[in-house]
């Protein structure tokens, strides 16, 4: 078994420092708390990369911030200006993101359904690069609202 993305302290001087004592012999079964962290975690470096690591504790702030300002920030840093191809690929990421981040633990997506968004999308934009997305459970062009495919959520 491997370490959960938990156990990593991103926001700190050495960028992922382990803070765990975690052996891969011991025979520790996975919770649900545990896999619901990581699901955050997942979301909280995710919006740290977008961010250039400007964002910590970004789910928490992101979500009590206009999300055209939080995306209008991560396109200003990642220099997409009119990349528009670039631009829905930050966005459906920074959606999946705040997906992942939601305050209660219920509603988040599973490991999973987040992956699953993540590789739609990148496949839908290797085919298409205007990125019309319809159907596969991604949104259509210029939505931002991303839900995550049915699967077993934190609980």
């Amino acid at each position: 078994m491997e370490p959960c993305l938990h156990q990593l302290e991103l926001n700190k001087d050495s960028f992922a420092a382990a803070t765990s004592t975690w052996d891969a012999g011991d025979n520790i079964s996975v919770t649900k708390e545990e896999l619901c962290r990581d699901v955050y975690s997942f979301g909280e470096i995710m919006l740290e990369i977008l961010s250039r690591g400007r964002l910590t504790n970004s789910g928490a702030s992101m979500h009590s911030q206009s999300r055209e300002v939080v995306l209008r920030e991560i396109y200003n840093e990642n220099e997409a200006g009119s990349n528009i191809s670039l631009q829905e690929e930050i966005k459906l990421v920074v959606e999946v993101a705040m997906l992942c981040t939601r305050s209660r633990p219920s509603d988040r997506p599973s490991m999973e359904s987040a992956l699953k968004l993540l590789s739609e999308s990148k496949i839908q934009m290797k085919n298409n690069p205007t990125f019309e997305a319809e159907g596969e459970g991604l949104p259509p062009h210029g939505t931002t609202r991303v839900e995550p495919p049915a699967s077993p959520p934190c609980r």
